[in-house]
């Protein structure tokens, strides 16, 4: 694996951590209410963008990876 591979996967498994658990607590509470909801709300929003744009790229990868193998066993 090349090097930006790699940290794609590791910010890829990061974010997908960060959106976890904050979904599950903004999923919990009905209204923020105090500075710290308004905080994990900040989080899961600056997490998903990251995430969306890794698991593109990565996704971009795969595909491109697997279509080589197709064109050299041909």
């Amino acid at each position: 694996m090349h090097k930006a591979t790699i940290k794609q996967v590791v910010l890829l498994l990061f974010t997908s951590i960060v959106l976890y658990y904050s979904g599950l607590y903004l999923m919990a509470i009905g209204n923020i209410k105090n500075i710290s909801d308004g905080l994990i709300v900040m989080t899961f929003f600056f997490a998903v963008f990251p995430f969306l744009s890794s698991s593109a790229m990565l996704t971009i990868k795969f595909f491109k990876f697997f279509l080589n193998l197709k064109k050299s066993e041909s």
